[in-house]
């Protein structure tokens, strides 16, 4: 299960941005559009499976035993806390000592009920991702934000390339 905690105020593209590449010059749309972007925004971290901003989040594994765990939403820029539970529901906070953090994946030896790691992620900023929130946003934009789906062109677009999660 993953929780965001702290949600990012900094989209990729601003208004400003999208009201050049829809065509907008006015300030009439300004309001649904700063509400917009971040809804493109989040379609597209749906269909890539990475983050798109910085953000805090909390990742929880149940019953979980191992010595890698994949953190969803890559890239991770920090470790915020490790914390496991064991069937009695003895909390561990860990030290830094006890994992390490290799790209997406998280090395840490243990078992337990369950193990919640915060983390934060880093925003990405590449040009692609951002014309695929373009285009999602144009989609929505026409659509009169009616349509809950996604553009099929950023579809195709996201499923064209490769990911490289991190490892």
């Amino acid at each position: 299960m993953i929780a965001v905690i702290t949600e990012s105020t900094v989209e990729p593209i601003t208004v400003t941005e999208a009201k050049e590449w829809l065509g907008i010059q006015t300030t009439t749309h300004d309001a649904k559009l700063t509400a917009a972007i971040p809804a493109a925004r989040k379609k597209v971290e749906q269909l890539s499976g990475r983050s798109m901003v910085v953000r805090t989040v909390k990742y929880t594994v149940q019953e979980w035993s191992g010595d890698i765990i994949e953190l969803p939403y890559p890239v991770i820029s920090a470790i915020v806390s490790v914390k496991s539970m064991d069937s009695s529901g003895v909390e561990t906070t860990h030290a830094v000592s006890d994992y390490a953090l290799v790209y997406n994946r998280l090395h840490f030896v243990g078992n337990g009920n369950s193990v919640e790691i915060t983390y934060t992620t880093a925003a990405n900023a590449e040009q692609f991702y951002k014309l695929a929130i373009k285009k999602q946003l144009a989609y929505d934009y026409r659509n009169e934000y009616t349509e809950n789906g996604f553009d099929q062109e950023v579809i195709k677009m996201i499923s064209s390339v490769t990911f490289n999660l991190g490892y």
